[in-house]
């Protein structure tokens, strides 16, 4: 993940790595051919718990710079979130559209931090940075903990 001087960044990065958490989850649920059910219901709530609220964050605060690289996160977000209402809804209900979710989540998360963070942080001097994120005064530190009970994508011994 990305090692930048800027909190703000770094407080992104490590939800990215809760959201990396949530797409292994989702492989092992598949992979141990857990009912799709108990996978989407996980879905469900960590979009409502965590990811829905992360990626309006994003949006307001970061992607609305109107380079490609925010554009394309932006239009990222789109994808995921159609892919997640459509399984949350159950119009999609396979296994390979929750391992396309997790694919596409994957896909996007990398490229926020391999490009866009790293394209922030070297076009936008600290100062910049510290001002985007102070002029949202309505973003608030994460402080997800992922406590779903059922805890699915661990094998049973």
């Amino acid at each position: 993940m990305l090692n930048s001087e800027n909190s703000y960044i770094k407080r992104l990065s490590e939800d990215h790595r809760l959201e990396m958490a949530f797409c292994r989850h989702i492989e092992e649920g598949v992979l141990l051919n857990i009912s799709l059910e108990r996978i989407r219901d996980y879905i469900r709530y960590f979009w409502d718990a965590h990811l829905k609220d992360h990626f309006d964050e994003e949006e307001m605060v970061l992607l609305n710079l109107e380079d490609d690289f925010s554009k394309k996160a932006v239009a990222d977000h789109q994808l995921i979130k159609v892919e997640l209402e459509k399984i949350v809804s159950g119009k999609h209900i396979a296994l390979h559209h929750f391992s396309e979710l997790a694919l596409l989540l994957r896909q996007h998360i990398n490229f926020e931090e391999r490009v866009l963070f790293p394209s922030l942080v070297l076009g936008l001097s600290t100062a910049q940075l510290d001002a985007i994120v102070s002029a949202k005064q309505d973003h608030t530190p994460s402080n997800f903990v992922d406590n779903y009970p059922d805890k699915f994508w661990i094998p049973a011994l």
